[in-house]
């Protein structure tokens, strides 16, 4: 779940890009055109973002036109983990804004869900400021690609628990290396947009040993 910190402090579930050295752009996604300002999620209120709606012609939301037509509003982060408590489900929360950290451990905790959720960051300051809030709180280091080779000790000084790094980062060697530090694994695939997901991918990431995969296609 990627996870931004808007505007009036709420707590939204959204894939947003990179512009202007930020996440959070819009514009690829959702129709911004009568918003009239910057087309960040951080910049709104719940109630602007709550008037958002999908372009249905984002090439990023493959799940069909239909689909589209029938997702509704942007959804806040408490009420996606409401139904994944009710469901039983793990979660990885993904801090992709700045200063999310605090926010979003605040809202775990208040749903009893610190042993099912894992928070994770390419912004290692959030993920730092989680464990100084709750030591015992899991965390993950994602790793952009071309992985920086001190990853695994950048990793330990974090105190977090698992690396996560792009699929084809990955090889059996390495996924060795970090058990052998106490680390978990996690393989990270692109999106839609950015490779092709078969199940011979899927096949070659798992034969590297990895622990978890985040994958587009669930149902190969």
């Amino acid at each position: 779940l990627d996870v931004f910190l808007i505007k009036d402090g709420e707590l939204v579930v959204f894939h947003g890009a990179k512009k202007d050295g930020r996440d959070g752009e819009m514009s690829h996604m959702i129709d911004v055109a009568h918003l009239g300002c910057p087309a960040h999620i951080q910049d709104l209120t719940l109630s602007e973002v709550q008037q958002l709606r999908h372009l249905e012609s984002a090439k990023e939301l493959v799940c069909g036109r239909e689909r589209v037509q029938m997702s509704g509003q942007i959804p806040t982060l408490r009420s996606v983990l409401e139904l994944c408590k009710i469901h039983g489900l793990k979660v990885t929360v993904e801090l992709k804004g700045s200063s999310t950290a605090e926010a979003a451990l605040k809202l775990v905790q208040q749903l009893e869900m610190l042993d099912s959720v894992t928070f994770s960051s390419f912004k290692h300051p959030e993920i730092r400021r989680v464990k100084e809030l709750l030591p015992s709180a899991r965390t993950a280091a994602l790793f952009e690609s071309p992985v920086q080779p001190n990853f695994l000790q950048v990793t330990q000084d974090l105190k977090a628990e698992q690396v996560d790094l792009r699929y084809d980062e990955w090889t059996a060697e390495r996924v060795q290396e970090c058990r052998s530090a106490g680390l978990a694994t996690m393989a990270w695939c692109s999106g839609p947009l950015g490779m092709s997901e078969d199940e011979d991918v899927y096949r070659a990431i798992m034969n590297t040993g990895v622990d978890v995969m985040c994958v587009n296609r669930p149902d190969l």
